[in-house]
């Protein structure tokens, strides 16, 4: 399957990305997917619409400010491992698996995982997922991701620290994929 390769306003200054809006997911909270969850029904719409009317209404304008431990340098979730980015990307980017409270792992945009021999994972993903443009989520996302991972230019600290092991990526269906790697990788769905 074929991935869509249109341009994003996402992408890092400094590396000079622009990755596809497609291009960004990876295992877990270290590769981050760009995906917005479908709102369903129209009463969920009517909701929200009427609650910002309301909201903007009746609030005054203000300021929000954010602390942050350090400088973001780049909202390319593939370009610098860096705490404050990482911490800034979870708001904006899906992710396969995710962590609870209690530091378990708990499912994002892969719905479940099995091992299925020593070497291979196998990755159930969420359907209704889209992307800003509408577009479907797919277990060719999911691989286009991990594939752009080690091409990002200039990374000053790249997340192929974590991707590396994965050697080969499969897409068994849509919703479907499966990574291998060339030893046991007990961490390949949490990492």
């Amino acid at each position: 399957m074929a991935v869509r390769a249109k341009e994003s306003s996402i992408g890092s200054a400094r590396s000079g990305v622009k990755p596809s809006h497609n291009a960004v997911t990876s295992l877990s909270n270290y590769g981050k997917l760009i995906a917005c969850r479908a709102w369903k029904g129209n009463k969920m719409k009517t909701t929200l619409a009427t609650l910002l009317l309301a909201i903007s209404l009746t609030a005054p304008a203000a300021d929000l400010s954010i602390a942050l431990g350090g400088d973001v340098t780049s909202m390319d979730p593939h370009f610098h491992n860096l705490t404050p980015n990482n911490n800034v990307c979870q708001h904006v980017f899906d992710t396969l698996v995710m962590k609870d409270a209690g530091g378990g792992i708990k499912p994002g945009l892969a719905e479940s995982w099995r091992v299925v021999d020593d070497l291979t994972w196998e990755f159930k993903l969420r359907k209704g997922v889209r992307f800003h443009d509408g577009s479907n989520f797919t277990a060719a996302d999911v691989v286009f991701s991990l594939d752009r991972i080690p091409l990002v230019p200039n990374s000053p600290s790249p997340f192929t620290t974590y991707s590396k092991q994965v050697t080969e990526k499969i897409v068994v269906d849509p919703w479907t994929v499966r990574l291998r790697s060339a030893v046991p990788y007990p961490r390949c769905r949490t990492t």
